[in-house]
């Protein structure tokens, strides 16, 4: 896996670091030292040369694992960019954009500075237990750990949310930093201090307009294509979605790009029909990949390794297609993020019909209601602590920013772009959207801009989109707005109420065929009913599971067998449970 470590570490202890990061043929590998300090690069070599830069003299480094969209606007050098971050973090790093974990280290001053991107594209953990050291991974940190402690609150957030939460992780000794957050070890004390350098607000009383949004949408789409080198293959996944179209349709302005379609979400055929006539629109090629159980089963491991075990394998089951690319390119460009920032995330009535703000967040995003997981999980611990802790954070006072902030800083860096580790183990990737301009707009957004719901219906029945997302798509004027939007079956150029009918139509008729839908069984419950391979692997984790002191076996036996029987599909609560199972054996339990 690419990625970053170090801390108070150099030599043979940063190489043992180094090594215990996953690798594969093509990889590149460097190493920083500014003795007592230390850092080290795992990249995509000559796929990716401008997806991480470096900067040494003996007394000071700088390596930037992923890119700096604004650096040349700004008219700073790496040494200006080093020695700015050194004297005044918070003030630097608050005007630089851009997908990147940056390390800073002076070893005149014994000093060294982490920092994550505004939006916390790619993940770091630190531990402070024997020495300090910080990682992408979290398995290179347990070199300097001597007995791990698996951390049951993390637990019942990973069955409960389907992630982890609050910066914690799967041990209690290490840490993951949030968003926007600058971290400073001091050498002589041996203090670690975390800072947040960005925080969000949510002022919905002057909201951009769509044609607002789109000059700044087409802006960071320009400022991404530009960090990634002319003699790169740019590739983006495209479906019959509005995230995936309107992305491409951006950047085909600047470079040409290859994209690739799998069937899902759900699996009806409908993605690859409408990917290949957005793809012929737009004049680019497009390549279908297969989704099977026979091609997911033997990256299924590799998966939740490299997500550290956080990410339970039904989120991550779409990406595995990232090890199944034809004519695999130098960048994927991302689309995560972009349908929740512009409306998508919490819904409208979430907030309107949320008791508490975290009742709120916990309407807004849970895997696995919460008598399910304290069923699962004998730890006695409260599945709605993190929502009630979460929205209590920060400095909020009014409940649209108490709700809208906690989701911010946990949901997209540790569920939606967490999941990404997967597609950069493969290829480089970019987030275009970790940009301080277009967070700020959008966290303006009114709040009938957000998704809202069929009336009558409890706020169950989305619309089928958010009004932003519609108008991004006709704003772009690229000829895609005329092509059916795959979730309603209606064209991005009708009315939204027209999407609403769409979605509900669809849906309805689907079920009555028999076919896949939204809400429906999932591609991975049925693997799981129905793959020989995966039964046996899932079941041999469950059985490992069933052992653990933490986990009540009656209820996770109750929900297997109502699974194979086709009764309910119980694939989340059981993927969740799995995969902290072979997490657990592989890292912890060796």
């Amino acid at each position: 896996m690419t990625g970053v470590c170090g801390g108070a570490v150099t030599g043979s202890s940063l190489e043992i670091m180094l090594e215990g990061m996953r690798s594969e043929s093509w990889y590149g590998r460097e190493r920083l030292e500014a003795s007592p300090m230390g850092t080290g690069l795992v990249t995509h070599g000559k796929r990716d040369p401008t997806g991480t830069e470096t900067l040494s003299d003996g007394s000071r480094f700088l390596a930037i694992y992923g890119t700096l969209t604004n650096r040349s606007e700004l008219g700073w050098s790496l040494r200006d960019t080093c020695d700015r971050v050194l004297s005044e973090p918070k003030q630097a790093l608050k005007v630089l954009d851009g997908p990147f974990i940056l390390v800073v280290a002076d070893a005149t001053a014994d000093r060294l500075v982490v920092a994550t991107d505004k939006l916390g594209t790619r993940r770091c953990y630190f531990t402070n237990e024997e020495r300090f050291v910080f990682g992408t991974s979290v398995e290179p940190l347990l070199t300097h750990v001597s007995s791990p402690t698996i951390d049951h609150r993390g637990l019942i957030d990973l069955v409960t949310i389907g992630q982890v939460w609050g910066g914690r992780t799967l041990i209690e000794e290490a840490q993951s930093m949030p968003p926007g957050t600058v971290l400073v070890y001091d050498g002589e004390t041996e203090n670690v201090t975390l800072n947040r350098y960005w925080e969000q607000s949510f002022d919905d009383s002057a909201p951009p307009s769509v044609s607002d949004l789109t000059t700044e949408y087409r802006r960071v789409i320009r400022d991404i294509a530009g960090t990634v080198g002319t003699d790169q293959q740019i590739g983006v996944w495209l479906s019959g979605g509005l995230d995936s179209r309107t992305m491409a349709a951006a950047l085909c302005r600047h470079r040409n790009l290859r994209t690739y379609t799998y069937d899902a979400n759900p699996p009806t055929g409908t993605n690859p029909e409408l990917a290949g006539r957005v793809a012929d629109t737009l004049g680019v090629p497009n390549e279908q990949v297969t989704l099977s159980a026979d091609r997911f089963v033997p990256v299924l491991e590799d998966g939740i390794e490299i997500v550290d075990g956080m990410i339970p394998w039904t989120a991550f089951l779409n990406l595995s297609a990232s090890f199944q690319l034809p004519d695999q390119p130098d960048i994927m460009l991302e689309g995560s993020g972009q349908g929740g920032l512009l409306g998508n995330d919490v819904w409208q009535s979430d907030l309107e019909r949320g008791t508490s703000p975290a009742d709120a967040l916990y309407r807004s995003h849970h895997f696995v209601d919460k008598e399910t997981s304290k069923d699962l999980l004998s730890v006695g611990i409260d599945p709605m602590r993190t929502y009630e802790e979460e929205t209590r954070i920060g400095g909020a006072t009014e409940f649209n920013g108490q709700v809208l902030g906690a989701y911010r800083r946990n949901f997209y860096p540790y569920g939606e772009f967490a999941s990404n580790a997967v597609a950069r183990s493969q290829t480089g990737t970019r987030v275009p959207f970790a940009d301080g301009k277009f967070l700020r707009m959008v966290s303006r957004l009114p709040r009938d801009a957000r998704t809202g719901s069929i009336p009558f219906t409890r706020g169950v029945v989305p619309y089928g989109t958010a009004r932003f997302k519609l108008g991004l798509a006709r704003e772009l004027n690229s000829g895609l707005e005329r092509i059916p939007y795959e979730r309603t079956g209606v064209p991005p150029a009708r009315p939204l109420w027209q999407h609403a009918a769409g979605f509900v139509l669809t849906t309805a008729v689907d079920r009555l065929r028999g076919e896949a839908t939204y809400g429906g069984d999932t591609l991975a419950g049925e693997w799981y009913r129905h793959h020989d391979g995966l039964r046996r692997r899932v079941n041999a984790l469950i059985d490992d599971v069933c052992d653990r002191e933490w986990a009540s076996e009656d209820a996770i036996r109750h929900l297997q067998q109502q699974h194979l029987d086709g009764v309910t599909d119980h694939s989340k609560p059981l993927s969740c449970l799995t995969t902290a199972e072979h997490w657990i054996q592989t890292v912890l339990d060796k």
